[in-house]
């Protein structure tokens, strides 16, 4: 997985605004796509079974309105990152049946 910052964009013609962060690029049975925005208050991810390799990606740690948050079931390897602690909101964490090692990084 690959992450690109980007920038804030207005809804319409509306006061309101989404906060956009990043973007990312997944492939999945072969195919890649590119997602152009993820909104940083973005509140479930589930990312199970997908066969994902490395570390988990650094960009998670910046989406602050994380509340569930599911990576089983990947090859994810390494230790625990540090920077999930800076999910504050996030009340469910599923990294089951990968490689991490159980040690939280620095």
């Amino acid at each position: 997985m690959e992450a690109n910052t980007d920038s804030s964009e207005p809804m319409g013609d509306q006061q309101f605004y989404y906060h956009y962060t990043f973007s990312i690029m997944i492939t999945k049975k072969g195919v890649e796509r590119y997602y152009e925005k993820i909104q940083q208050d973005m509140g479930v991810i589930d990312l199970s079974r997908n066969k994902f390799e490395g570390k988990i990606p650094a960009f998670i740690g910046n989406l602050k309105g994380l509340r569930f948050l599911n990576v089983s079931n990947n090859i994810l390897s390494d230790s625990i990152p540090s920077f999930l602690g800076n999910l504050i909101l996030l009340e469910a964490l599923d990294l089951s049946y990968n490689d991490l090692s159980r040690e939280i990084s620095q």
